[in-house]
């Protein structure tokens, strides 16, 4: 870190203090996927290796409207069985069935392509560390409320050392929407009251409507990758912050 830099990352922890000592905010409750880090990238990313596997053995096979099903047949397993990543398995399926795929197998015999999304870390978005050490310089504590498998999580975590960062990991249910009983557990877990946590997400239903319903009022909505996150009508009062995580502190002090 250059010395200007330095100098900047000083200033905002000690404005972060003033706002922490004028809001009474003392534990900060963010979302893990596609907020510090890019876990959609890694899903694109897999989806397009996974189109490329099955059309090099069908060369007769249209790329863009088998990449359409397939986000299609993601959309509807992931309206019926969420963020379970069983749902592949039936993603699949319906699309060898769709495409008469040489007996119904060769999506199935490449959804290891698929899964690799589970297998494969993420990065850590621009900005996000520092903005992590800072609430933790700032005298803040930390916990992420993540809507994904204990695995999986854990895996993210170590691999990205993140674990330092968060005193508590909340796991929603991952076989149902994230709603506001997570957000609840993570107030709960910190021994506060809810106006004491500041919630940050990049759903809107899932993260920031569900913090409100948990009684969160300071809120910071970092809009999503995925459009369906950014559906919803944000609650009053929220921060929001297109720029990415690594620009939440600045944002917050400014509405200050």
């Amino acid at each position: 870190m250059s010395f200007e830099r330095a100098c900047e990352y000083l200033d905002q922890v000690s404005r972060l203090r003033e706002w922490k000592a004028k809001t009474g905010v003392r534990v900060v409750l963010t979302d893990l996927d596609d907020s510090p880090i890019s876990t959609a990238a890694v899903f694109i990313a897999q989806k397009q290796k996974f189109v490329e596997a099955v059309a090099a053995v069908v060369p007769i096979l249209n790329k863009d409207e088998f990449a359409a099903a397939l986000n299609k047949e993601d959309q509807e397993a992931h309206t019926r069985w969420s963020v379970d990543p069983g749902r592949w398995q039936t993603v699949v399926e319906n699309l060898d069935r769709k495409f008469s795929l040489d007996g119904g197998r060769i999506c199935r015999n490449r959804l290891s392509i698929i899964e690799d999304i589970y297998r494969t870390p993420p990065e850590i978005k621009e900005g996000a560390l520092t903005t992590l050490d800072a609430f933790k310089t700032a005298g803040l504590r930390i916990g992420t409320v993540t809507h994904a498998k204990e695995d999986w999580t854990n895996f993210k975590l170590r691999f990205l050392g993140l674990n330092k960062y968060f005193e508590h990991v909340i796991l929603a249910q991952i076989d149902k929407p994230k709603d506001w009983e997570s957000w609840a557990v993570g107030v709960e877990r910190f021994g506060v009251g809810p106006e004491e946590v500041l919630g940050i997400g990049d759903s809107i239903e899932g993260d920031i409507v569900a913090a409100r319903q948990a009684g969160i009022r300071h809120l910071i909505w970092v809009p999503s990758t995925w459009r369906v996150n950014n559906l919803g009508q944000l609650p009053e009062g929220t921060i929001v912050v297109p720029e990415g995580f690594g620009k939440i502190i600045e944002r917050l002090i400014e509405a200050a």
